[in-house]
């Protein structure tokens, strides 16, 4: 059930975002374990954001996820993170936080349920 959200200020054409979505999806499926028909990713592109008072490009980046996450895990994941960020936005890695969000089974809902059931 991971679930990565990029917001960004930088503009990107549709497909654009729609491909950056595609890779970090995949990134965090290999980085998880978790089967990427679980995965889901958004990218929000060219909205009113600022990062340390200015509009100089920037991000800020969730990452929910069931298990998994911790101290070592979230490094690795960090380092990903800010290739793609680097490579598809030309966002430093200075200009954006990456919320990392443990969650809990009985906290995301899925198919009329939950991951608790």
């Amino acid at each position: 059930m991971p679930y990565i959200r990029v917001e960004t200020n930088v503009a990107l054409s549709k497909s654009e975002a729609t491909d950056l979505a595609v890779l970090l999806s995949k990134d965090v499926s290999e980085l998880t374990g978790k089967p990427i028909k679980y995965v889901s990713g958004s990218v929000l592109q060219d909205i009113a954001l600022v990062f340390g008072g200015t509009s100089d490009p920037c991000a800020q980046v969730y990452l929910g996820c069931i298990g998994v996450l911790g101290k070592e895990k979230n490094v690795e994941i960090s380092a990903r993170i800010a290739t793609r960020l680097n490579e598809a936005l030309k966002v430093p890695s200075d200009r954006y936080y990456i919320y990392f969000c443990e969650q809990e089974r009985h906290e995301v809902g899925w198919n009329g349920a939950t991951f608790a059931k």
